[in-house]
């Protein structure tokens, strides 16, 4: 086959993925980063937190930066790095959903780009950087600038509507 077969094309076709359970009282978090030379050059950790009635629909409300301790926040990045690690990811902008389970923190996914909205606007009134001149500039293999740690809290919010429609009024 051609070299730019895809893995459904030359393997059998099956993906098992581990189910993973969220430790009690944690929710999900999310590290927005700029990767350069497979190490984070800029690393922004958010706590997600669900929305719903029982809390089941992902989304609802971000919290920039996560307002769990900082050692708490560098496992998670720690995390990142080493699922991006082994996919193989070294440069440009990537953001890293995780939870924490009774094992540790622990990857959900990864999305090979920045987060989608606004949250680049998030991150840069937080640290003063733009992610995707920076993300240029990591693939580039131009200096990345780390940008200021954030001596802000930013809550970005989702509405999400029971039902479809028009809004006609916010009070």
């Amino acid at each position: 086959k051609s070299g730019d077969a895809g893995i459904f094309d030359v393997e059998p076709g099956i993906v098992m993925e581990e189910m993973l359970e969220k430790s009690p009282g944690s929710h999900e978090v999310s590290a927005e980063m700029v990767m350069q030379n497979g190490r984070p050059v800029l690393a922004i950790v958010s706590d997600t937190l669900s929305i719903g009635s029982k809390g089941d629909y992902p989304g609802g409300s971000m919290t920039f930066p996560s307002q769990q301790s900082e050692s708490v926040q560098q496992d998670f990045i720690d995390v990142a790095v080493a699922f991006l690690t082994a996919l193989g990811f070294r440069n440009g902008n990537v953001r890293v959903d995780m939870i924490r389970t009774p094992n540790g923190a622990r990857a959900i996914e990864a999305n090979l780009r920045m987060g989608g909205a606004s949250i680049w606007k998030c991150v840069e009134i937080l640290t003063g950087v733009n992610l995707v001149r920076q993300g240029f500039r990591a693939l580039l293999g131009l200096r990345v600038d780390p940008g200021r740690k954030s001596t802000q809290t930013l809550v970005y919010s989702f509405i999400a509507a029971r039902y479809s429609g028009e809004i006609a009024d916010i009070q």
